[in-house]
């Protein structure tokens, strides 16, 4: 398999004029290392702008170098993936050399961002990984202080936590993404996006603008409403590694005066009539607001995040019915949280202490987890026998580092639009479950925790009329997996559009769009 993809991608090399530098008679993963080191210094040698980097022990890895197995893979390790090298770029210009040495020596470039592709496939087996962790700068280019708005830009590699930081010093702007602040920017944009004010904003890929993109042939294009637009099309919500590497999002913030974040807990004696509640209001309500349920052994918790005051907010919760059936353990409201301290109360419920996103640029070993995650959507609420499924499944959780079945509610500004305004095909859904379980390094496929998870997601998969989320990537949905994510029509559009911008398949993994 390793050669048959070399010989294909040195074809590829040969095609777009590239001057390979070894002979497919000189096929061998050390020989392809070498040629692919030396193009790039010598490209960096002969470059006029003087910011290309020479590759040095500390951004190329290889299976010898001493941190291969930290950035062999991203945080995302359950599949133990072996690429033939990792190059940190630290520039669009480091890209550019990187995709173009990888396809001039028949080697596969894979794109990663943060590396949570939850079955790590930004990190393939016998790849060019291009980890653009090092590429994190976050400024504004044009600022409208009576709106509250302004455009910023932001290079692939930012993590969550390091864009939301750095918008918070630049003016106290909010962009509407994830809650996980170890994600990277790059994948997160290019699956949809969707965060805790996206029932009002809409997600992620929906508020950018603009986008710088590397080609297979090492060209860079501009790809917008106005230029490139299919591509642009594809990239907000056809996944990343497809078409090109985006090296940097033009995005649009917000200044949001009023936020109020909250959570609560129930006994798990009340879990049936708390998802029933939950199910039966919010997905309706106010797009103000937007809510995370989780159910599982010990009961059922909520957090949300409201665009208004904690007065406005009560009155919406004594709406819900979430408190006509007792059982509440806590329940917490808070209006006076800084902007980015929102950020952390929703990710460890807490305004006080944002610890939490202090995250690294470069990740290692100690943060790798070997989870799996599944999910889907409904465009329907959930039946009573369906409650019942979710509450029995949360009484069977495995002795596990952790488990967790999650609620979130769709409706709001994603009712008014169309499947196809992006390949996200998902916004006729009502509610979204994600699914997680966690589970130690080489555990075996047939062990409890993972016959947990595929049990009930396959108990709850007549429901999953929605499909899936492209950024809960799932290997288990086998060769439909672009129905399942895009739509059959978004998934054509997808392919023919792979055959303008990818025509040779450079950029490929185990679920890339393919070409027609």
């Amino acid at each position: 398999m390793f050669l048959a993809r070399v010989a294909a991608l040195f074809t590829a090399a040969v095609a777009t004029g590239a001057l390979a530098q070894v002979t497919q008679s000189e096929l061998t993963p050390t020989s392809l290392l070498q040629a692919f080191e030396d193009c790039m210094d010598t490209r960096a040698a002969n470059s006029s702008n003087g910011n290309d980097t020479l590759t040095t022990n500390t951004n190329f890895f290889v299976s010898a170098s001493p941190l291969y197995e930290d950035y062999a893979t991203g945080p995302k390790a359950r599949i133990d993936r072996k690429p033939l090298g990792v190059y940190f770029a630290t520039s669009e210009d480091d890209v550019v050399r990187a995709v173009t040495c990888s396809v001039a020596n028949g080697l596969s470039p894979v794109p990663r961002s943060g590396g949570h592709s939850y079955e790590v496939l930004s990190s393939m087996d016998g790849s060019l990984v291009i980890d653009m962790a090092d590429m994190v700068d976050v400024r504004l280019v044009s600022e409208n202080r009576t709106e509250g708005s302004a455009l910023a830009t932001v290079q692939a590699g930012a993590r969550l936590a390091w864009v939301y930081t750095e918008l918070d010093r630049l003016g106290g702007y909010n962009f509407n993404a994830g809650t996980c602040p170890s994600v990277g920017i790059g994948g997160h944009i290019s699956g949809g996006g969707y965060g805790m004010v996206s029932r009002h904003y809409g997600l992620a890929a929906d508020q950018t603008t603009e986008m710088r993109v590397v080609l297979y042939n090492g060209s860079v294009v501009t790809a917008s409403a106005t230029h490139n637009s299919e591509l642009f099309w594809a990239l907000r919500g056809g996944g990343a590694g497809s078409f090109g590497i985006v090296t940097l999002f033009t995005i649009k913030v917000h200044t949001i005066p009023v936020v109020t974040v909250f959570s609560m807990q129930f006994n798990a004696s009340v879990r049936a009539q708390v998802l029933r509640a939950w199910m039966d209001y919010f997905p309706t309500a106010d797009s103000r607001v937007t809510t995370q349920l989780v159910v599982d052994g010990s009961g059922a918790r909520m957090t949300g995040q409201y665009l208004g005051s904690k007065a406005e907010l009560d009155v919406l919760l004594n709406s819900s019915g979430l408190f006509d059936h007792g059982g509440l353990k806590a329940l917490d409201r808070r209006d006076n949280c800084s902007q980015l301290a929102t950020k952390a109360y929703v990710w460890k419920g807490t305004c006080d202490d944002l610890s939490s996103l202090n995250v690294s640029h470069r990740l290692t070993s100690a943060d790798k987890d070997y989870s799996k995650i599944k999910g889907g959507y409904s465009n329907s609420v959930l039946d009573d026998d369906g409650v019942k499924t979710v509450v029995d499944w949360a009484d069977s959780l495995p002795n596990t580092t952790w488990a967790y079945i999650q609620f979130e509610a769709y409706g709001g500004v994603f009712a008014s639009q169309k499947n196809d305004m992006t390949p996200w095909a998902h916004r006729d859904a009502v509610w979204s479950v994600q699914i997680g379980v966690g589970a130690n390094k080489g555990e075996s496929e047939d062990s409890p925790s993972y016959k947990w998870i595929r049990g009930i997601a396959g108990a709850l998969e007549r429901y999953f009329d929605g499909g899936n989320y492209q950024n809960y990537c799932d290997l288990d949905l086998g060769a439909d997996f672009g129905r399942r994510y895009w739509g059959a029509d978004n998934f054509a559009r997808l392919r023919h559009i792979k055959a303008q911008y990818d025509p040779l398949n450079v950029f490929h993994s185990a679920q890339s769009i393919p070409l027609p």
